[in-house]
């Protein structure tokens, strides 16, 4: 499976190995981009008023920011529910990080091992990759 198919698409399954591939080719781009976005405008300074640092951002520093988070928000979904379909579970399952502790639980599904065979949200990405390789030894 490719990059492109694995971030750009939510149906299917995503097997642990390839998801957390992904995630972290996903979390490098997001550091490079946030970087980038830092050094162009200046980042983030602290001013102090009245005795109180308080932190302050430019425009043009907010504006880049959420142009970073709406761009990798739809890979990060993406990602999310065909991990979540593995487990069989829905990809809307991932608004449990909106609850407390949610995260946790939402974790504790990346970690755990995909649905043996075919589920409602398509067939085993092992079986298939097993069968591959089979193949390429026969």
């Amino acid at each position: 499976m490719d990059f492109k198919k694995i971030l750009l698409t939510h149906d299917g399954r995503l097997n642990r190995k390839p998801f957390w591939l992904a995630y972290l080719a996903l979390f490098v781009v997001s550091i490079v981009l946030n970087s980038i976005v830092n050094i162009v405008t200046g980042g983030v300074s602290v001013v102090i008023v009245n005795n109180v640092p308080q932190l302050s951002y430019s425009m043009l520093y907010i504006i880049l920011s959420l142009i970073v988070v709406l761009v990798m928000l739809y890979p990060w979904l993406a990602l999310s529910i065909k991990r979540l379909h593995d487990v069989n579970k829905s990809g809307w399952f991932s608004l449990i990080v909106l609850i407390p502790f949610g995260a946790v639980f939402l974790l504790i599904l990346y970690c755990t091992r995909g649905t043996l065979g075919p589920n409602r949200f398509g067939s085993d990405p092992l079986a298939e990759e097993r069968a591959q390789q089979a193949a390429l030894v026969s």
